[in-house]
């Protein structure tokens, strides 16, 4: 081993410049290229009449699939607002803090439990992983999954050496954060309970013991939401378990975005990690070298190298059968846990020089696919408010009794605009919801893509309005990006 990782003051030097690294990474052309977009509105918008309206047992409504998330991550952004105002872009500053603590958990994850190499390993691949530097500026759970997957390995490990209920609960708690943010965690689920009937104890009854304890966590952070299904006939539960098959079955979202193939699925998986091809080979051949390695005999022991890899392939095999789409974001569980894993092989291969130089050649060839992260962009609070003032304006001319927004967009599943949302609400405007076009007396149509006529627009919320007329408000050119304000009336 080299003799720098034990030199703690050059080590703890090295430490505070990966972090910095992060940091910047993650911070740079904020203002210009981190995005507001509907997502982000949704939850800052929910957060907002957490505080204004009442509060609540169910979170924002998931974008595909009709059943709700969990409340706790909204409550949070609550918080955020009632410290500082309804500024999200404080928000994503929590998000970002939030992402370089994921990485400073690694560090420290990894090199209590394997060694400084591997804390340092898994540090600097997580600190220029373009994906996760991606996840940190994006909106709603995206930037959550990183810290809560790296605490939920903390705790279930901790658990595992422990094997005290205690613990056990406590790593049920930490898992279930998950079911505030995402619901892609479940695919976490069969890998975590073998994990623990494996690893807990020896007997029945410790086994017993433990999966009880673990459940039990994962159902208290649930508390929410099983209030809610309790009182008007699991209507959310319905849901999800509808979404789960006709997603399972590939009937999700068929319709605006292909399906991955399975060489697809390998491919963008492993893009993810690295680019390029060498060095994926290189990455996954020295780890799986390196596990075995530290594994020997002891196979089917209870070790981190082992948790660490039922956790990973029992997740990318259910990401292999799994039929719906796949966004990109949804690798981000797997790639924090396949980070995790690559750097403990990578710190038990035979040559650690070796392993230093390909975690510093994947870092460096990164540097190299992270500049379309930084490109400007039109939806930043400043930009989306030029289009809202002149709402606000235009309203403030014609004071019809009631208005409501409708976001005409090449996605064709944003169409609710929940940024403009926001904004408007924010300001005093407040906007008919988001179920109640047909009381509207008029519909802004902000057009961001295409060139129809509004009147012929036949998305579900124009249909509902039954415009008659329409009068053009204005354009903008934002960011080079050429925007249309229409007005709808009856």
């Amino acid at each position: 081993m080299f003799s720098f990782f034990s030199k703690s003051k050059l080590s703890n030097l090295l430490v505070l410049a990966l972090l910095i690294a992060l940091a910047f990474l993650r911070f740079f052309s904020f203002q210009e290229s981190v995005e507001f977009n509907s997502d982000f509105g949704r939850d800052s918008l929910f957060a907002m009449r957490i505080l204004t309206e009442k509060p609540t047992l169910l979170g924002a409504q998931a974008s595909a699939g009709g059943f709700y998330l969990g409340p706790l991550y909204f409550y949070s952004i609550a918080a955020v607002f009632l410290l500082v105002g309804f500024i999200p872009q404080i928000v994503s500053v929590v998000f970002i803090s939030l992402n370089i603590l994921a990485g400073y958990f690694i560090y420290q994850f990894l090199t209590k439990n394997v060694s400084k190499a591997a804390g340092f390993f898994g540090l600097i691949l997580f600190t220029f992983n373009p994906l996760l530097i991606l996840s940190a500026r994006g909106a709603t759970h995206v930037p959550m999954m990183p810290v809560i997957t790296v605490v939920s390995m903390m705790a279930l490990y901790q658990s595992l050496s422990k094997k005290k209920a205690f613990w056990h609960l406590i790593s049920g708690l930490a898992f279930g954060l998950f079911f505030h943010v995402h619901f892609t965690s479940l695919l976490l689920l069969p890998g975590y309970f073998l994990a623990v009937f494996l690893w807990s104890g020896k007997t029945w009854k410790d086994k017993f013991i433990a999966l009880f304890s673990h459940g039990f966590g994962m159902l208290l952070m649930l508390t929410p939401l099983i209030l809610f299904d309790l009182r008007h006939g699991f209507i959310n539960f319905k849901s999800f378990i509808g979404y789960l098959i006709s997603s399972a079955r590939g009937e999700m979202i068929t319709e605006n975005l292909q399906h991955w193939t399975l060489s697809e699925k390998i491919t963008n998986l492993a893009g993810v990690f690295t680019k390029t091809i060498l060095f994926q080979a290189a990455l996954l051949v020295l780890s799986m070298i390196g596990l075995k390695k530290s594994l020997k005999d002891k196979f089917l022991s209870f070790s981190l190298p082992n948790l660490l890899s039922l956790m990973f392939f029992s997740m990318f095999i259910f990401y292999m059968f799994y039929s719906g789409y796949l966004y990109t974001y949804y690798l981000v569980i797997p790639v924090t846990l396949g980070i995790l894993l690559f750097a403990v092989g990578l710190a038990n291969y035979s040559s650690l020089l070796l392993g230093s130089l390909l975690v510093i050649a994947i870092a460096l060839f990164s540097l190299g696919n992270i500049k379309s992260i930084y490109q400007p962009t039109f939806r930043t609070i400043a930009g989306l408010s030029r289009i809202t003032h002149r709402i606000e304006t235009h309203i403030d001319q014609t004071k019809p009794s009631s208005f409501t927004i409708f976001k005409d967009s090449s996605d064709g599943l944003t169409s609710l605009g929940y940024e403009y949302r926001f904004l408007l609400q924010r300001d005093g405007y407040v906007p008919a919801t988001e179920l109640e076009y047909n009381v509207a007396e008029a519909m802004y149509v902000i057009q961001e893509d295409g060139t129809s006529d509004p009147l012929t627009l036949g998305n579900w919320e124009v249909v509902q309005f039954n415009p008659t007329t329409v009068e053009e408000v204005a354009d903008f050119e934002i960011r080079g990006k050429k925007i249309k304000l229409f007005v709808l009336y009856r």
